[in-house]
């Protein structure tokens, strides 16, 4: 018992260490990214991207939102992916008369990759005419300067792709505890070494919203190359490193909302997803993967040492614990605040950190049963 808290402590403070180096050096990088990024809301043009899949409820909102973006050389390319609702019908009512937009139907026979998106990109970016592709979601909004911004950070930076992590807003509190384990990506990714090292392990993105420059993009593959991954985003991001393309992680939540999940139940399944894209599950790493679930499960309950002082070896050992779970959480607390996510959620980590590892579990469980993720009425 007293190697295991020993060893517990430890571990702990070096996260906590680690934590707080992570999150401190992040937010220096993420201030530089914003304060050196002129807005140019005039250049090359960038095509605005955006697959559709029975959005009846978010589509007018994102359309209005579209229409009000400052970059002036701009066009906008919507594909309505086989669409069971209204979708359609609002896109054509929203979008008539402007002539930067450009609507397309989806067809249910293009079957070139498992991944329903996909499909969809696949069919509509051929007709995509600008420098810069601007990939988003239907449940997205978008401030006026969100386009100008990440046109901005790409050419200042000379980058081939960036992703961020948009203000994610859900229907009930319990589903925005599970999407904020999605903070993961803000403070314990060392962001701030992308401009020194550019390596696949540490580039993460979200769909939601990724830029990537055409040439680079064509370059690669895209898409193409990924066809059969589950977690589209990841995989991009992954591929398109590998093949030496510069990538930074960029802080977007002031420009970009996504009305995300309505209840915990989408949450749960939507998250897991994600996690089972962004972690391979491979029967030879099983061992390992196990390793993080229990690393998992001991840090959501590691406040819980604070009660536990009697069975301590030491006050040094109980001490480093404590310390090191209180960094952590408050990294995690700052982190999740820092993406305008409410008080009362970011202070949810324990709950939240629970959750990955009950999802991460979950992805395995579906792994190994071959048991297929449903997503927009389809099976991936």
């Amino acid at each position: 018992m007293d190697v295991f808290l020993t060893t517990l402590s430890v571990s702990l403070f070096i996260l906590g260490i680690y934590s707080v180096i992570t999150t401190f050096s992040n937010f220096i990088h993420f201030s530089n990214i914003k304060r050196k990024a002129a807005l140019v809301n005039e250049g090359d043009l960038v095509s605005v991207i955006v697959p559709a899949r029975n959005e009846e409820k978010n589509i007018k909102t994102l359309v209005s939102s579209l229409k009000s973006q400052d970059y002036k050389n701009i066009e906008f390319l919507i594909i309505n992916d086989c669409s069971e609702d209204k979708t359609a019908e609002i896109l054509e009512e929203e979008t008539k008369g402007d002539s930067r937009f450009r609507i397309f139907n989806g067809s249910p026979d293009f079957k070139k990759a498992k991944n329903g998106k996909i499909n969809a990109l696949l069919q509509v970016l051929p007709h995509a005419k600008g420098k810069y592709f601007y990939l988003t979601d239907a449940d997205t909004v978008h401030e006026k300067g969100a386009v100008s911004y990440a046109y901005s950070v790409m050419i200042d930076r000379n980058l081939d792709i960036i992703s961020g992590y948009p203000h994610e807003k859900c229907g009930t509190f319990f589903a925005s505890v599970i999407v904020s384990a999605m903070n993961f990506v803000i403070f314990l990714v060392p962001h701030y070494i992308e401009r020194f090292i550019n390596s696949s392990f540490f580039s993460v993105a979200i769909g939601q919203f990724i830029m990537v420059k055409r040439s680079s993009y064509e370059k690669t593959g895209g898409y193409e190359m990924i066809k059969d991954n589950v977690c589209d985003d990841m995989a991009l991001a992954h591929y398109m490193v590998r093949n030496r393309m510069h990538y930074h992680f960029v802080p977007i939540s002031r420009y970009i909302t996504c009305n995300m999940y309505p209840n915990s139940k989408e949450a749960f399944n939507g998250i897991t997803r994600s996690v089972n894209g962004a972690i391979p599950m491979r029967t030879r790493v099983y061992p390992i993967t196990f390793v993080i679930v229990a690393a998992l499960l001991l840090l959501s309950v590691s406040p819980l040492l604070t009660f536990l002082y009697p069975v301590y070896p030491s006050l040094l050992m109980y001490a480093l614990g404590m310390s090191g779970w209180i960094m952590f959480y408050l990294c995690w607390t700052v982190s999740a605040l820092s993406t305008k996510t409410g008080a009362s959620i970011s202070l949810c980590g324990p709950v939240a950190i629970f959750m990955t590892a009950v999802m991460y579990v979950t992805g395995i469980f579906r792994k190994v049963f071959k048991i297929s993720f449903v997503w927009k009425g389809r099976k991936l």
